[in-house]
């Protein structure tokens, strides 16, 4: 099929403008500004949430709806403002349809290129009359910081639709119907040679890439022979609700049962960051993204992820929930990079589904 048209030169001059936008999380305000400004020449009614005040952050969320036209489903398309932390906006290189930083900063196209291909569509959307049913652009704040802005989302402000997050950084095309939760470990072990038990303990336990995509790293650890004191932080990550609270449980029983053995006392914190995605591949909301993709002339495909979105943490607040290629990456590196015809075919692939959504009645 014909990939559906966009202002290709529009999308991406848009594009260029927002990635020479600094705003690594909680410093978002220019780019907010700047999205916002766009969304409300395009019709839209922009409402900024108190995400910010809830994180003590320059702005919130931005909720920007548009009213349907056709009776159609509604339809929720969100990206996120802020990037890692960095130092400036880039200095863009661009080559043969490849955008690149200069090799002294990320990009950021995680997640400008989001932002840009959804503002793109509905634009080309509203431009060529296509009926539409109500559609809500949300932009989220600090989603790089462990989803915290789509934590505080005012989602009682939406309607409980489909929630599709562009920002997985795979092709165009691509729909991650399963992604990984997160959760930190704090240990601390106090008694005589804590850092030798807190290291024994360490050494029982599987680290690194584990079975079925699972992760267990450790960070930092602190104490030496001189001290009755040793401290880990560890993350775990795993796709699976129940997997995650088995590698929860084992790491636990791990260092209580060091420190019993050593006469010493072990305290365990967890803290769930955000929970996994476990959407059903053969769900409607996967479903249509994939008719959308192959609507937009792009190869449809189902995929999982290692990492986490805001689609995360709104499949846990009921929402019906997937992320999907944005087209870049390298993502958080100097050495991340877009190409043209991805942000192109993300957009298109947005298109195509407030047109499907359009057609749809009811909720989805």
């Amino acid at each position: 099929m014909k990939r559906a048209q966009v202002n290709s030169e529009r999308l991406l001059a848009l594009l260029r403008r927002l990635l020479l936008i600094a705003g690594p999380s909680g410093r978002e305000r220019q780019v907010a500004d700047a999205v916002a400004e766009k969304a409300e020449s395009l019709g839209f009614r922009v409402y900024e949430d108190g995400a910010g005040r809830a994180l003590g952050t320059e702005c919130g969320n931005l909720i920007c709806a548009l009213a349907g036209d056709s009776g159609g489903a509604p339809l929720i398309l969100n990206a996120h403002l802020d990037t890692v932390d960095t130092p400036r906006a880039p200095a863009l290189k661009e080559e043969q349809g490849v955008l690149r930083s200069d090799g002294s900063t990320i990009l950021g196209a995680d997640d400008r290129a989001g932002a840009a291909a959804l503002l793109e569509a509905a634009e080309t959307a509203i431009e060529r009359g296509i009926p539409r049913g109500d559609l809500y652009l949300v932009f989220t704040v600090c989603e790089e910081q462990g989803l915290k802005g789509a934590l505080h989302l005012e989602a009682a402000r939406l309607p409980r639709a489909p929630w599709y997050s562009f920002d997985a950084g795979k092709r165009a095309g691509v729909c991650v119907y399963s992604a990984a939760g997160r959760a930190s470990v704090d240990v601390t072990v106090t008694g005589p040679e804590a850092i030798c038990v807190l290291s024994r303990a360490i050494a029982s336990l599987p680290w690194g890439r584990l079975e079925n995509g699972d992760t267990a790293n450790t960070g930092l650890i602190r104490g030496s022979s001189r001290e009755e004191r040793a401290c880990l932080q560890a993350a775990l990550r795993s796709r699976s609700a129940v997997r995650m609270a088995g590698l929860k449980e084992r790491m636990a029983a791990a260092f209580y049962a060091a420190a019993k053995e050593a006469g010493v006392r072990a305290e365990v914190a967890m803290r769930d960051e955000y929970p996994p995605l476990e959407t059903d591949p053969a769900a409607p909301v996967c479903r249509l993204a994939l008719e959308a993709a192959e609507m937009a002339g792009l190869e449809p495909a189902l995929d999982t992820s290692g990492g986490g979105y805001d689609a995360n943490r709104l499949q846990a607040m009921g929402f019906p929930a997937v992320a999907l290629g944005a087209g870049y990456r390298n993502a958080h590196s100097p050495e991340e990079y877009i190409e043209a015809a991805e942000v192109i075919g993300a957009a298109g692939m947005a298109v195509s589904l407030i047109e499907l959504f359009g057609k749809r009645r009811g909720q989805c």
